[in-house]
């Protein structure tokens, strides 16, 4: 991975939209205008909510672009543990669609997030975020990665 061709997306639990919804139309715009750039790692950490939709983004978008990859940065094997059955297998079906995964914990850990957080930061030069909270882990990876000097682009200013 190029980390001048990768980017990496944080974004909060409750941005979750359908496909053809407002939010998920402007993230594969915006997707679109990076590819054109000759991005082409895409990392998304796996959890609820924004990273769902944007590793579905990035899953549609290779019918249009079969060289672009998607990289799954998990936070630890059993992630997906607590969740609802419907979560788990909608989860399942995107590490099915991964061309990677990458676990930065083997186990769940208080730090085990954020270990993943500046992991994906750290091996991006892009963060495409959704981001309307000023705290929390979303908040957090967003301020780590301007203090990388990261560029981020915030499609939660779009609405």
């Amino acid at each position: 991975m190029n980390k001048n061709q990768t980017l990496f997306f944080t974004g909060h639990r409750d941005v979750y939209r359908a496909e053809g919804s407002e939010p998920f139309g402007l993230l594969c715009s915006t997707l679109r205008s990076f590819i054109e750039k000759d991005y082409k790692y895409f990392i998304s950490g796996g959890a609820l909510g924004f990273d769902t939709m944007a590793a579905e983004a990035v899953i549609r978008l290779r019918s249009e672009f079969p060289e672009i990859k998607l990289i799954l940065m998990l936070p630890c094997k059993n992630q997906s543990s607590a969740w609802s059955a419907w979560q788990i297998k909608k989860h399942r079906e995107i590490m099915r669609a991964a061309d990677r995964i990458i676990y930065t914990s083997e186990e769940y850990s208080r730090e085990c997030m954020f270990v993943r957080d500046r992991a994906m930061a750290d091996a991006s030069s892009v963060c495409v975020a959704y981001c309307s909270k000023s705290r929390g882990g979303t908040a957090y990876t967003v301020s780590y990665a301007l203090k990388k000097g990261i560029a981020v682009t915030n499609l939660a200013n779009a609405f």
